[in-house]
């Protein structure tokens, strides 16, 4: 018997090239030769939570800090790193809120899994007081003409009824001329903001029963001039030909862009339905909603105090379509299809999804906002549950048995080293779990983290 004193194994940058899988092999052994290990050595592991060291396949010690003792790798055996914590999945937390000087405000902070806020990730626009209508702006967000690399902060606006608006303003932090260009007009036709890989950030709207989009980051001298729609024939990456969709119509249609799908509401002649597009590749599914899961509830989202949002529940893989039908009453459904099932559909025809479970709850804490035709605007936070405007100016997160979660979400809040408070108008807050593609858009990369381990090699 020979033992050595040895480097086992020593890597300086691991990360989603070798774990993505969720495991990597460090090293295996034959029926002859073991190791003990003595010491491991780490750098750069702090952010991965659920990473460890595993001896076929049995998990052993996890990685975040350095570690002494006498790990035996017996003969026949496989030493590997396994993980959860790849794919890295970023979180994009997204603040809303329409001011008193009638500004519209947005701040994007970029989260690690675990929550921590990535230093230097944040973005903020605003407006300073140049929004018209500022009391139906329903969503906000940045995008950057490549001639100049000027921002521009868009929104989309809806008076709940047959008037849809897309329009921008030279983001605040430019210096702007405070010069608000409307981009386009919809008549029943609303617009909402979204991702696919092939255009990057978009805003999109379902315009008759085409699906068309103004690519944010593109080129342009001012949005109004040279910002124009595109109308593919097949939606990114999809087989369903564009053109064939059931488009919103009548009075008071309704579209939200959440996880890069958009979910809407036809209109008040559909109230027993909802549709939803994968914005990756354009695939369109219908929701019946007197069917499955009882109770049984129509969609009313025709009021200033009705809007609908839809959150995503990883802990089963799920989405949550929540809507207010009044001031004080949440109604909600899970949909029973995954959303990797979902996200897995691309035919030629549309998919029929079903309800899970639904319910309904009045609030717990004061009433849900309702001074102006945006200010209940819905949100939702990184594990599905809703938030909603409280009367009291805050933000009160909710989960689906009506229960309060943690404490409220105050009504002044800082963006970007700025105050800036909440007068009855748009406020809400919501979270995203980033693609690839958009962690790359965002110059975001998943860490990488060096291991050495340190022992001795036993030979018979």
């Amino acid at each position: 018997m020979a033992d050595t004193l040895k480097q086992i194994y020593s890597a300086t940058a691991l990360g989603g090239t070798e774990l993505d899988d969720g495991e990597h092999t460090l090293l295996t052994t034959n029926s002859t030769t073991s190791f003990v290990i003595k010491d491991m050595l780490v750098n750069g592991s702090s952010s991965l939570k659920n990473t460890f060291l595993a001896i076929n396949d049995f998990n052993t010690s996890d990685v975040t800090a350095n570690a002494t003792g006498s790990l035996i790798v017996p003969p026949s055996s496989t030493l590997k790193i396994k993980t959860t914590d790849y794919p890295f999945s970023f979180i994009e937390q997204k603040d809303m809120m329409g001011t008193s000087n009638n500004n519209t405000v947005m701040s994007k902070v970029f989260l690690n899994p675990d929550g921590s806020e990535l230093s230097g990730s944040s973005e903020l626009g605003y407006t300073q007081t140049s929004t018209p209508n500022n009391t139906e702006v329903v969503d906000v967000e940045i995008g950057t003409s490549s001639l100049d690399n000027k921002e521009y902060v868009f929104h989309a606006k809806h008076d709940m009824n047959s008037s849809q608006v897309l329009a921008a303003v030279e983001n605040g932090s430019d210096g702007h001329s405070n010069t608000n260009y409307n981009v386009s007009s919809g008549s029943y036709d609303p617009f909402a903001f979204g991702y696919n890989s092939t255009y990057g950030k978009i805003a999109v709207q379902l315009n008759g029963q085409s699906l068309r989009y103004w690519p944010l980051d593109s080129s342009y001298n001012t949005p109004a001039g040279n910002l124009s729609p595109v109308t593919p024939t097949n939606f990114g990456n999809g087989n369903r030909v564009n053109g064939s969709y059931n488009q919103t119509q009548s009075s008071y249609p309704y579209m939200v862009g959440n996880h890069n799908f958009i979910w809407y509401w036809r209109g008040s002649s559909y109230t027993g339905e909802m549709w939803a597009i994968n914005l990756e590749n354009g695939q369109d599914f219908f929701c019946n909603l007197g069917q499955n899961a009882s109770p049984h509830y129509n969609f009313n989202v025709g009021s200033d105090a009705n809007h609908m949002v839809v959150s995503y529940r990883p802990s089963d893989d799920r989405f949550i379509v929540w809507w207010a039908s009044n001031g004080s009453t949440i109604r909600w459904f899970v949909i029973s299809e995954t959303a990797t099932q979902m996200r897995a559909v691309n035919q030629t025809s549309h998919s029929t999804i079903t309800k899970h479970e639904s319910g309904t709850f009045s609030v717990p804490m004061n009433s849900m906002m309702t001074s102006y035709r945006n200010s209940n605007v819905l949100g939702f936070d990184i594990n599905g549950n809703l938030i909603y405007h409280n009367s009291g100016n805050g933000l009160t997160v909710v989960d689906t048995d009506g229960n309060q979660v943690g404490s409220n979400i105050p009504s002044t809040r800082t963006f970007a080293g700025a105050s800036h408070s909440d007068d009855g108008r748009m406020n809400t807050r919501r979270f995203k779990r980033l693609t690839a593609a958009e962690a790359a858009s965002n110059n975001l990369s998943a860490p990488t983290f060096g291991i050495q381990l340190l022992g001795i090699e036993v030979t018979t």
